[in-house]
C-alpha cells in the first residue's frame, strides 16, 4: 500500500512538472518549490528527535504516570488544553511533546484518539495565537487594530467553537470520535 501511494505521488508530481514544461513555465519554479518542500522535510527528523529525547526524560516518565492515572475524560481534556497551549507557539512541534504522554506500547485506537485530540487543540490555537498565520494576516490587513484585539477575538471564537464541539459530542468526552 505504501509503495502504491509513493508511486501515485510521484506520478502526480511528474504530470504536474510535465505540464509546467509543456506550458513554457520557467523551470526555476520547480527548483524553488522543491527547495521550500525540503525545508519542511528537514523539520520532520527534528520533531522525531525531540519526541524521543522528551520521551526519555525522567520528568516525562512522571508526567506519563500521572497522565495515565487520570480518568479518560481528564486525559482527553488535559491533552486538548496542552495541545492548544503548545500549538500556539510550536504548531506542528506540539505533537512531538504530547506524544510521549502515552506509553510506548499504547494500543492503536488510543494513539489515534490522542492524535485527533492533539490536532483539534492545535487547530484551536490558529484562531488566536499571535504566532499563527491567520492572526498575522488579520494584523496585516487591519493595521489600525491592535494585535491584542485580534488575539482576544480569536480566543473568543475558539472558545465558542470549543463549547459547540463539546456540546455536539454530548457534553462528555472531548475526543474527535
Amino acid at each position: 500500500m505504501t509503495a502504491l501511494r509513493t508511486l501515485l505521488i510521484a506520478g502526480v508530481l511528474t504530470v504536474a512538472c510535465s505540464g509546467l514544461v509543456i506550458t513554457g513555465a520557467p523551470l526555476g519554479v520547480i527548483e524553488r518549490g522543491l527547495g521550500d518542500a525540503l525545508t519542511f522535510a528537514a523539520y520532520l527528523p527534528v520533531l522525531q528527535m525531540l519526541r524521543v529525547i522528551v520521551g526519555e526524560l525522567p520528568a516525562m516518565a512522571r508526567a506519563r504516570d500521572a497522565f495515565g492515572a487520570l480518568p479518560q475524560q481528564g486525559r482527553d481534556t488535559g491533552a486538548l488544553v496542552l495541545a492548544t497551549g503548545l500549538g500556539s507557539v510550536l504548531t506542528t512541534g506540539a505533537h512531538a511533546l504530547i506524544a510521549p504522554l502515552l506509553p510506548k506500547d499504547a494500543p492503536e485506537p488510543l494513539r489515534r484518539q490522542m492524535a485527533l485530540i492533539s490536532l483539534r487543540g492545535i487547530s484551536f490555537s490558529a484562531f488566536w495565537s499571535p504566532f499563527a498565520v491567520s492572526v498575522a494576516f488579520g494584523t496585516q490587513y487591519m493595521p489600525e487594530t491592535a494585535s491584542a484585539a485580534h488575539t482576544l477575538m480569536g480566543l473568543g471564537l475558539a472558545a465558542v467553537i470549543f463549547i459547540l464541539a463539546w456540546r455536539l459530542e454530548g457534553g462528555g468526552s472531548l475526543t474527535a470520535g
